[in-house]
């Protein structure tokens, strides 16, 4: 690993997510801004509160494309990292997973599987999930997506955030 790579990008990072290993150990994984976009994860402290002295960043993703919104899970011994991808403001915007053996490695090789996508939901640019692990329960599920004119309709399939023509959007809640 170089020098550079606990160094964060001047462009800024952002979608903080944490992780405990069944180790106990605690770790932060978060979206560097910009293009090319990266997901990366440093080793936080015994409580979660710092990041461990000497712990560097590490990149785990790289991507030509938005990629955001990390979150990931331990489960049976292998890892699954949850991401987001696309411009969260189109309909187009989904959420994927992938696996691995390892914490820090191999996720750029990892097959991409989609998740959650309009087509499959009839939900708008499905993002931003998260799981909430339930002992003895199904895992849960949380997302956002557009619904549009004051409903709970989803935005129509062109929608553009930045061409709302009247659909008065707004990014609602959902749970599976």
């Amino acid at each position: 690993m170089s020098r550079r790579s606990h160094r964060l990008p001047r462009t800024g990072v952002i979608d903080p997510s944490g992780f405990q290993s069944h180790n106990g150990s605690h770790y932060l994984l978060y979206k560097t801004q910009g293009l090319p976009s990266t997901i990366r994860i440093v080793k936080l402290t015994s409580n979660g509160l710092r990041v461990q002295r000497h712990a560097r960043s590490r990149q785990l993703l790289s991507s030509r494309h938005i990629i955001e919104n990390p979150v990931l899970l331990q489960k049976h011994g292998r890892f699954v990292l949850f991401t987001s991808e696309g411009f969260y403001g189109r309909c187009s915007y989904k959420t994927t997973w992938r696996r691995s053996s390892g914490l820090t490695h191999h996720w750029q090789r990892a097959r991409v599987h989609v998740l959650l996508h309009r087509s499959a939901l009839r939900v708008c640019g499905p993002g931003g999930a998260d799981v909430v692990m339930r002992d003895g329960a199904k895992p849960l599920l949380f997302f956002h997506g557009w619904t549009c004119w004051d409903t709970r309709r989803a935005c129509p399939r062109r929608f553009h955030i930045d061409r709302p023509h009247g659909t008065r959007p707004q990014r609602s809640l959902y749970a599976a």
